[in-house]
């Protein structure tokens, strides 16, 4: 999957795709560009328009496209998580690591690991596993943004 916009803007990879439902993992990805979810259940409160992505469309890995409709907090199980664009249809939960970085949070890749801390304290905020050569998210408590 690929974040575009409208007249022939360029893309960005985001992640591969994976099973639509409530229960499909929160995948930490290096080469996404942006926090993303499909299912509208998984945001706490309101999705709110977001101008500056009027018009953008999320590019699936298979060519097709889904429409970016605002943007909320993911408030679901272990996951709290700012700044997440809600795009109807998309079958993944991206988490993206730049966006992460840019959130006030860094992120450490081991064999088998991902550790998710604030870059300010150190404090450990999130952690993932890795699952068939991806990073599921086993928690993550990031809900502000710088």
């Amino acid at each position: 999957m690929m974040q575009g916009g409208t007249g022939g803007s360029s893309s960005n990879p985001v992640s591969a795709d994976h099973a639509a439902n409530n229960e499909a993992p929160f995948i930490v990805d290096s080469g996404a560009s942006v926090h993303a979810a499909g299912n509208r259940a998984l945001f706490s409160g309101d999705i709110t328009a977001v101008p500056e992505m009027e018009g953008t469309e999320l590019r699936m890995a298979n060519g097709s496209t889904l429409t970016v409709e605002g943007s909320g907090t993911v408030r679901h199980d272990n996951i709290a998580l700012h700044g997440v664009l809600f795009a109807p249809g998309l079958d993944i939960n991206a988490v993206s690591v730049s966006k992460l970085g840019e959130q006030g949070y860094t992120v450490e890749f081991t064999r088998t690991t991902c550790f998710i801390r604030d870059v300010i304290t150190g404090d450990l905020v999130g952690k993932g596993h890795l699952v068939e050569g991806l990073y599921e998210l086993d928690f993550l408590e990031a809900p502000r943004a710088y």
